[in-house]
């Protein structure tokens, strides 16, 4: 099937926004197995290719795997608002249901329920189904909407979703739009017929191309062009009035067309600018070729400033071709050859235009892979849109950019590109009729350079070869920049690096092909500082047996490593201690030869001077020269000898020589020195006094009293001892009295020796201390203080108080003794009892009432001091005789003497019994018993004669007791006065 193809680049609407909006992308299950879209038409839009799968069409290719959705969205749907017009499509096979489609109108970017269409055919098995639109007056205006025309069928399926994916059929998308320009349709007009005598004899119009329109079907007749069809009768004539080619006032475009054969003359075309239905002198164009025998034709288009705008014209550009016969009137019929109508409109474009100055320019060769495209800037632009497209015609990199380059990467060597740039406004309007430009890439692919890792470390003086990852073709050549003077060559891709410096170097590496093609990648290099060794020493070259080696160190590095010679090589040696930078080894076979430094991770060997460790000298042999089997004892001299040398000796005492004299204990050093020092050491004792007490006793000494007894002991031989007293029989000895001990020891060489004398001395214990009171202890009372003295002032004195002087002070009543002390030694003295007499309390003074008038002290005392007017009364009586108008006092006195605190002043006239009663009280008797009554509430108290409390009376209670003597009966009145009623 030859394909009809209607390509409306959005870039020639240049009034209208762009719409981009990212609807969902359902797919097919099991796509092109039963049914699919063939055709679909709707006002200016024709696609009849007849694919399930746009994208993936070709059944014969290895890869062949449609999904069912065809991308139509550079097909543009012309409506306008409120138009009610069909769109129709055809199926491959017959429809049992209906199709689903949908408009987004107010471009929200989804498909809503109430933008839905619903094709329909005439009957249940039909391929032809017709939907009619009726476009909302709301819908909006004036915005390509691109893949904004959603088709779904799927067979025997419903559809109500438009994103969900579908079994057997195909999704197609279409952009729209919906605008009152180029809306009014010029297809009333009736253009004159012409057709063909003898057409796809010898030459027709094969495809034709002009702006946003493509047609490639080949026909000589489209509508009459299968040449096996038994009624096959072509006439020439080509309705392509479905196509529409948009045009702008004043704009100047070409339109290409190609034959079937060489081309010997001229090929005009019209085009009907002033709608009147007819082609004038004036609307003709004409197709020439670059010479007379060619099959490509262009024409140039100069659009008339005064052409009718906004008129769909349907038929009004008309071409005829006719072999070899000059064509002059557009409605003549024509021999052997093609004519082909197509509808237009004109549009007003916007002031924006296209870019010029493009670098590179048009047909320039051997363009890099990666290269940068550049034009100049177009007044009135905000942004431009850059789209590169391959020899296929397929797009590999759209962008739109603020500026006026791109840099585009990806291409493939050898091949031809075209780009376009298309401005776009600041209300995303984009200029149309922009040129094509054309490129060709260079044979080769651009070179790579890159380093993995881009920074690398390296030890000073290390070489490096710097190794980058290089790919490309052609001629390379190597540019490196840095300090090129580290390079061992830096006309080559891998040169070697070395640096003594410890600093970072940065190198850049250019790689370019023989067509200019370049690129570059940088790399770091850091040169790391090895361990360095500021100064070291040892303390000596050769070292005797078991000294040490000391290596002070002073170094530049992180960590460091002692080398050493041995039957193996060099080995590793540690140290036995490090002091600070002092390095101790002691090893009788190690040589040290050097020391191998780590900073930054570079090692470096520092080599010092040979170190000796030399052989164990042999140790010097002393001897008695005169051994004595009675010695040695203090005061006699011995001869020692060293018997293995016999020069280089000194001795601990400052002798020097082979032999020594010694009188006493002694230790003593010999030491040899021929460069390398040994000793030895040896102890010569002689018996003699100890230092210590060799006694053992079972206490101190200085415990013991008259009367004790001690053992003391020396734990020596018996036959090597005598006893102070000339006893030698017993290990131990008692002592009972002041008395110097000691004892001789002989040792086994017949050498006397005394032990440390002990004096044990027996302490008196003291006399009985007495203690005495400095007041008498009969007149003590509460508060008085009296000093105890002791008659012991000799000894020390430790009192049941606690005190230890000879005297204390007390206030308290108890028991007094004391401790005398002589040593361990004590005696105890006898107890002296204190006793501080009561002082009696404060008494009161009441009346008592009971025939006779009288005074009572209400506290009970050993002695009562009676005072009237302040004078002391003869009584010593707790009741005295009352005398009216006379105040009283009286103070109570212990029988030691003690006086008690001076009561209140008491002054008052005397009350009677009767004046008592009324104040509720009714004394009486009855049945020989004494009662007292109580009829107020009076508080009220009834004592024995003694002050003894028998009971309170409460309100009207009454107490009755035997008449076994008086009682008093005491009242507390309202106004605080106390009365007593002696009741017999």
């Amino acid at each position: 099937m030859r394909t009809l193809t209607l390509i409306l680049l959005l870039g020639f609407l240049p009034a209208f926004l762009i719409a981009q909006n990212n609807y969902c992308q359902p797919k097919g299950g099991s796509p092109c197995n039963f049914q699919w879209i063939e055709t679909f038409s709707c006002n200016n839009v024709l696609q009849n290719d007849g694919y399930c799968d746009r994208e993936d069409n070709d059944e014969t290719a290895p890869g062949f795997n449609p999904d069912g959705y065809s991308d139509y969205s550079d097909f543009v749907v012309i409506f306008t608002p409120g138009q009610v017009t069909t769109a129709v499509l055809t199926v491959d096979g017959n429809v049992f249901d209906e199709i689903s489609g949908w408009i987004d109108w107010d471009n929200s970017g989804t498909f809503d329920t109430d933008e839905i269409i619903t094709f329909r055919g005439e009957s249940t098995v039909v391929n032809e189904m017709t939907a009619v639109i009726t476009v909302p007056s709301d819908a909006v205006q004036d915005s390509v909407i691109l893949g904004g025309f959603r088709i779904k069928q799927d067979f025997l399926e419903p559809i109500t979703d438009p994103c969900a994916d579908i079994g057997n059929g195909e999704i197609e998308d279409y952009s729209f739009i919906v605008t009152n320009s180029g809306t009014t349709d010029g297809g009333a007009n009736d253009y004159c017929s012409a057709r063909g005598d003898s057409p796809c004899n010898f030459q027709w119009i094969e495809t034709f191309t002009c702006k946003n329109v493509i047609q490639d079907d080949g026909y000589c007749d489209r509508e009459d062009n299968d040449e096996t069809a038994p009624d096959f009768d072509p006439d020439g004539y080509s309705d392509y009035s479905d196509f529409t080619v948009i045009f702008a006032p004043g704009e100047v475009v070409t339109a290409t067309l190609t034959v079937d054969g060489n081309v010997f003359d001229e090929i005009s075309g019209w085009l009907d600018w002033d709608n009147s239905g007819t082609w004038d002198n004036d609307e003709i164009i004409t197709f020439r070729g670059e010479s007379t025998v060619v099959n490509e034709m262009t024409a140039i288009i100069t659009v008339p400033q005064d052409a009718v705008e906004g008129v769909h014209i349907i038929g009004g550009f008309r071409i005829k071709q006719d072999f070899l016969e000059p064509i002059t009137d557009p409605c003549a019929d024509i021999g052997n050859g093609e004519i082909e109508d197509y509808s237009f409109i004109v549009i007003p474009p916007d002031n924006i235009g296209c870019a010029s100055s493009f670098i590179p320019q048009d047909s320039t060769q051997n363009i890099c892979t990666s290269t940068q495209l550049s034009w100049g800037a177009v007044s009135g632009a905000s942004s431009y849109q850059l789209l590169v497209l391959d020899s296929s015609g397929d797009t590999i990199d759209s962008k739109q950019v603020s500026d006026t380059n791109l840099f585009v990467t990806g291409l493939r060597a050898s091949e031809a590109y075209k780009w376009i740039v298309k401005p776009i406004d600041d209300q995303g309007r984009k200029s149309f009729g922009c040129d094509t430009l054309t490129f060709f890439t260079a044979d080769a692919a651009d070179p790579t350079v890159s380093f993995s890792p881009d920074s690398v470390d390296v030890c000073e003086g290390r070489p490096l070869v710097l190794n980058p990852t290089i790919t490309g073709g052609g001629t390379l050549s190597y540019n490196w920049s840095g300090d090129l003077s580290l390079l061992s060559d830096p006309a080559v891709d891998n040169p070697v690096f070395n640096s003594e410096l410890p600093e970072f170097f940065k190198y850049s590496l250019q790689v370019s092909n023989q067509y200019g093609c370049s690129n570059s990648d940088s790399l770091v290099v850091q040169v790391f500082e090895k361990g360095k060794v500021v100064n070291a020493s040892v303390n000596s070259r050769e070292i005797c047996f078991g000294e040490d080696l000391i290596l002070t160190l002073d170094f530049e590095a992180d960590s460091l490593n002692f080398l050493k010679q041995s039957q193996n090589g060099m080995e590793d040696v540690s140290p036995l201690n490090q002091l600070g930078d002092q390095y101790i080894f002691n090893d009788v076979d190690t040589v040290i030869y050097g020391v191998e430094l780590f900073a930054n991770g570079c090692a470096d060997t520092a080599w010092l001077d040979t170190v000796v460790f030399l052989p164990q000298l042999e140790i010097p042999e002393i001897i008695f020269e005169n051994p004595d089997s009675l010695g040695p004892c203090p005061g006699e001299d011995y001869l020692i000898r060293v018997n293995n040398y016999t020069d280089f000796l000194s001795w601990s005492n400052g002798a020097s020589g082979d032999s020594i004299f010694v009188n006493e204990t002694t230790n003593l050093t010999v030491t040899y020195d021929d460069g390398c020092v040994i000793s030895t050491d040896t102890s010569f004792t002689f018996d003699e006094v100890p230092n210590t007490i060799l006694l053992a006793i079972d206490r101190s000494p200085a415990l013991l009293c008259e009367g004790d007894s001690i053992e003391v002991s020396h734990g020596i031989g018996i036959d090597g001892f005598v006893w102070y007293d000339g006893d030698d029989s017993s290990l131990s000895k008692w002592v009972k009295d002041t008395t110097l001990i000691y004892v001789d020891f002989i040792s086994d060489r017949g050498c006397v020796k005394v032990s440390d004398s002990v004096q044990f001395n027996f302490k008196p214990f003291p006399e009985q201390a007495q203690i005495s009171s400095l007041l008498p202890l009969d007149s003590l009372c509460e508060g008085d203080v009296t000093e105890l003295v002791s008659t012991d002032s000799i000894y020390d004195l430790l009192w049941n108080t606690g005190a230890s002087t000879p005297s204390i002070l007390v206030s308290d009543s108890g028991k007094y003794w004391l401790e005398s002390f002589n040593g361990n030694c004590k005696t105890i003295s006898d107890t002296l009892r204190v006793d501080f007499g009561v002082i009696p309390p404060q008494s009161s003074i009441s009346q008592v009432v009971s025939g006779e008038d009288s005074l009572i002290s209400f506290h009970v005392a050993d002695h009562y001091d009676w005072y009237a007017e302040g004078q002391l009364l003869t009584f010593d009586e707790r009741i005295i005789p009352f005398v009216n108008e006379v105040t009283y006092t009286v103070q109570l006195r212990s029988s030691r003497g003690c006086l008690g605190p001076m009561s209140e002043s008491f002054f008052k006239n005397a009350t009677s019994i009767s004046e008592f009663q009324e104040y509720g009280f009714v004394i009486y008797k009855e049945a020989g018993r004494s009662k007292v009554k109580n009829q107020r509430p009076f508080e009220a108290s009834l004592y024995t004669i003694d002050g003894r409390l028998i009971k309170k009376l409460g309100s009207t209670f009454v107490f009755e007791w035997d008449n076994q003597g008086p009682v008093l009966l005491s009242l507390t009145l309202v106004n605080g006065k106390q009365v007593v009623l002696k009741v017999d």
